[in-house]
């Protein structure tokens, strides 16, 4: 066994899939509760057949892998559940399952990694738990990883997607420095990532693409990504003209006074 570089603090990831009929539209009343059923049905299956061909930095903490019905806002929800070993413990992780903040309008499916110590182990478990989506879907249907639905004539906050980051085993000390170094890079990071331009089944703005020698895409009056625009109940502060705040140190209530934020709200910004 080749030892994998360790990461400096573990990580792990939510991923917020749109499940879709053949036409890329979401799923409501009737075939959304059928596809669920036959998806949650042949998860547990799929991903216990995977576990068994996993890499030895998975297996060796791979303790179970299981079905389990848990309460969420009042409705019993269905899970595959993971219990992994950690330097604390084991853990319980809701690996495949509905987002527990349910829409009225349809499900999210939520793919989660258990905490992990090396990029290849990431990687193992973010391909397979995607393996295991594809897998369990029946025919018709497939999966969108991308931030809003280009099919849905208006923005709801309810149906949008993204991804969650958890970064673990940091001392408290250190936590002001990594965030004041990701703040500066927050820009960046969601001119890489904005990825959902498209609602009612068309761009917003105007593309053209140009041919003398070089391809040259246009974009008037584009909406880069349609969740960040409209989900502004979570991505930061109400007031455009501000920003989140530089920490000296871990002063939570000087953060939400800048974001606008109260608790346990202000986790989303």
């Amino acid at each position: 066994m080749i030892d994998m570089p360790r990461l400096p603090f573990t990580q792990g990831i939510e991923m917020e899939v749109q499940v879709v009929d053949e036409k890329g539209r979401l799923l409501r009343g009737a075939p959304l509760l059928k596809v669920w059923k036959h998806l949650m049905e042949n998860a547990l299956r799929n991903l216990q057949k995977a576990a068994a061909g996993a890499p030895p930095e998975v297996a060796g903490k791979l303790l179970s892998v299981s079905f389990k019905e848990k309460e969420r806002r009042g409705k019993r929800l269905p899970y595959v559940v993971a219990s992994y070993k950690t330097h604390q413990g084991s853990v319980e992780i809701d690996v495949f399952g509905p987002d527990p903040n349910v829409s009225q309008i349809t499900w999210i499916l939520e793919l989660v990694t258990p905490p992990c110590e090396s990029m290849e182990e990431l990687e193992w478990w973010i391909k397979t738990l995607y393996s295991v989506a594809y897998a369990s879907l029946p025919s018709g249907y497939s999966l969108i990883s991308i931030g809003f639905n280009p099919l849905e004539e208006e923005y709801r906050s309810g149906v949008t997607f993204g991804d969650h980051y958890h970064i673990g085993g940091m001392r408290r000390q250190d936590i002001p420095a990594v965030y004041n170094m990701i703040r500066a890079f927050i820009p960046h990071m969601i001119a890489l990532t904005a990825n959902s331009p498209f609602i009612k089944e068309g761009v917003t703005g105007v593309v053209k693409v140009q041919k003398k020698g070089k391809i040259v895409v246009l974009g008037k009056d584009c909406i880069r990504d349609i969740r960040l625009k409209y989900n502004t109940s979570q991505v930061g502060p109400v007031d455009k003209d501000h920003y989140i705040p530089y920490l000296e140190s871990l002063d939570r209530r000087f953060f939400d006074s800048v974001v606008m934020r109260e608790p346990p709200d202000d986790r989303y910004v």
